[in-house]
This record gives structure tokens, sequence and C-alpha cells, in this order.
């Protein structure tokens, strides 16, 4: 006899619509199973909140605590594509029930939810795969993900300095980056990319948490690339720190 299971409350913790479209139609097949619902909606009670650190300015630590105190959360999970073993460790301390991969299928995903509600400790053995089905803004573009996480900082007003430490990038890596991105994107100055990243569902403000800003749990070593001028990305004078 077949076990009939409660339709499970998810909430996913991301401010990007393409990211939480991608999410939903991977668990339509599952709808009389899980309900995903929008992180508004966690004062209502949620049987999992599914924190995807995609494109975040933080390292995300803080909203791992408030979500953690938080008594409308039942159970956390944290939704990322590579990680340290010393963050999942640490995670794992402070409350948090899975660490799953962007890599995983639909049913998987549905059965690593499942048993994350029943308070098994859940953490992805796929975690190192590289993503190749997932999407993010500006992918259909020709973005990369790294460059659409540079376009979406941009948009929120970092300057590149701030940027460059947020991604774990050297500066001349970061503008070679940018240099890209906006050949892609048929710009030449910061305030043109601003305006093509609203038109393609960027953020012009820092995305918004439950009672905190989020936060990108994947740090990156710092990468390096050629000789690339500080001339190579003009700045806007109304660029400004957050």
């Amino acid at each position: 006899m077949s076990t009939q299971h409660k339709k499970l409350r998810v909430a996913l913790i991301n401010d990007f619509e393409i990211v939480v479209q991608g999410l939903d139609a991977l668990l339509r097949p599952y709808a009389d199973e899980v309900e995903l619902v929008p992180q508004t909606e966690i004062s209502q009670g949620v049987d999992i909140a599914l924190y995807d650190c995609f494109a975040m300015a933080d390292r995300g630590w803080s909203t791992l605590n408030v979500l953690s105190a938080d008594e409308n959360v039942k159970r956390i999970a944290v939704f990322t594509k590579s990680i340290p073993q010393s963050f999942v460790d640490r995670m794992l301390d402070m409350g948090v029930t899975g660490v799953l991969s962007k890599a995983l299928g639909g049913e998987e995903l549905m059965r690593s939810l499942r048993a994350i509600d029943s308070g098994e400790h859940v953490v992805s053995d796929s975690l190192s795969i590289e993503l190749e089905r997932g999407t993010w803004p500006g992918r259909r573009q020709g973005l990369t993900e790294r460059e659409s996480e540079v376009v979406a900082l941009i948009c929120q007003g970092m300057p590149n300095d701030i940027i460059a430490v947020h991604l774990h990038l050297t500066l001349n890596t970061l503008k070679s980056y940018i240099r890209t991105a906006y050949r892609k994107m048929g710009v030449t100055t910061r305030s043109e990319a601003v305006l093509w990243g609203v038109g393609y569902g960027f953020h012009m403000t820092p995305p918004s948490t439950p009672d905190t800003s989020a936060g990108c749990l994947t740090p990156r070593p710092i990468e390096s690339s050629g000789n690339v001028t500080d001339s190579a990305t003009p700045a806007s004078p109304a660029e400004t720190a957050r």
C-alpha cells in the first residue's frame, strides 16, 4: 500500500524571477506533493526555506541566522552549485538540514526535500558538478553565469572594487568579465549596462530576504587572468558602494 504524504510548502529565497520559474518548472510534475510559495509568505509557515544564493552581495550567514530563528520555518536547505566542506559543516552546526545541488533532477530534488522535511540531513553528492541545465538572467542573451552575477551586482550600484571582493576576483579579472559581458550586451558604459539589465530581469536594488540582506554562500578562489588595464571598464559617476 502506498504511503500518503502531506503536501510540502517550500519557499525559494531568491529574487530573480527566472530562477524561481526554473525551480517551479522542475517541481511542476510533483504539484500534488509540493507547493512552491513566494518568500513573502514565510510568515504563514513553510516546511522548507530553500535558500538559493545566486548573485547575492554578502556571504549569507546573517540570512541563515534569521531563517534559523524564524519559528515559521520548519527546515532550511541551501540550494547551490558548489561549496567547500568547511561551509557545509558550519551550516549543519547552525541548523541547516540540507545542502542541495542545482544539478539535481526533479525526482531527486523531490526525494531530497521529503527527506529534509522528515528531519534527515541531506548533502547532495553532486555539488561539484557543473550546472549545465540551469538558468540565470541574461543566459539567453549569451551571458555566462559568472557574467550574469557581475551584471547583477553592477545593476545594484556596486563599484568594481566591492564586486571583486564579493566574487573573490582580482580587479583585472573582474574587468575582463565586464568587458566580455558588455560586448555580448551591446553596451559600452555602466549606465547603458544598468538599463540593459533592467530590461532583462536584473534588479537595480539589492535582493531582499526575510529581515536581512541575502548572501551568496558559494565562495570561489580568487581568479586571475591576463593583463587588463583599468580603462577596460568605464565607471559611472553615480557608482556608489552599498
